[in-house]
């Protein structure tokens, strides 16, 4: 992966765009998931379509804090944090535009990514293409490894892009212990928009 493709000025808006994402939603939250926080992440995270009907919405927010906020929480590996975004998006497909059902992993693994940023990686069609990856829904694992590949082998680049950043505009309204939250976002725009995706 060969960031050099993006301008200095995609570079400064990836991470303006990143930034955004994470004030106007706080950083993850230790209290349980609500129907009003909900909405908000949805609609800035995009995901409220591919969760169903108001009545799947709702089921969502009760699955999550009744069954899975506790392991979210706990989880400390990647190999685990895909496998608990596949099993609780087994249940949950969502009917698509060509009549064919899919589990709504990309919607999963953002909310997950939320309540906690360094093990879930956020799915994505977008950067799956930017990581030239080709594998199937079960293969989540693999794009998380690929995707925490990519946040290793690129820490400085990513580093030295909010670094111009932060001395372009002052205060970004972000701890140095939320620091980490912000690469993984701006890797996630960034791939995105390798990948044509208009953000």
């Amino acid at each position: 992966m060969n960031f050099n493709i993006l301008s200095r000025v995609d570079n400064i808006c990836s991470i303006k765009t990143a930034v955004e994402t994470i004030n106007n939603l706080g950083i993850p939250k230790e209290d349980k998931l609500t129907y009003d926080f909900f909405k908000k992440f949805s609609k800035e995270w995009n995901v409220r379509r591919t969760l169903g009907k108001e009545e799947d919405f709702l089921k969502f927010i009760d699955s999550f804090n009744n069954d899975i906020y506790k392991d979210i929480k706990k989880v400390d590996s990647l190999k685990n944090a895909a496998e608990l975004v596949r099993s609780f998006s087994e249940n949950r497909a969502v009917t698509i535009k060509n009549g064919e059902r899919r589990r709504p992993l990309s919607a999963v693994s953002k909310i997950f990514h939320f309540y906690n940023p360094t093990h879930f990686y956020v799915y994505d069609r977008y950067a799956s293409q930017a990581l030239n990856y080709s594998g199937g829904v079960d293969d989540i694992y693999e794009f998380f490894k690929k995707f925490d590949d990519t946040l290793k082998m690129h820490d400085e680049f990513i580093m030295k892009s909010i670094s111009d950043y932060i001395e372009i505009n002052g205060s970004i309204g972000i701890n140095n212990k939320d620091i980490e939250t912000l690469k993984i976002r701006f890797l996630d725009v960034s791939l995105m928009k390798i990948s044509g995706r208009n953000m």
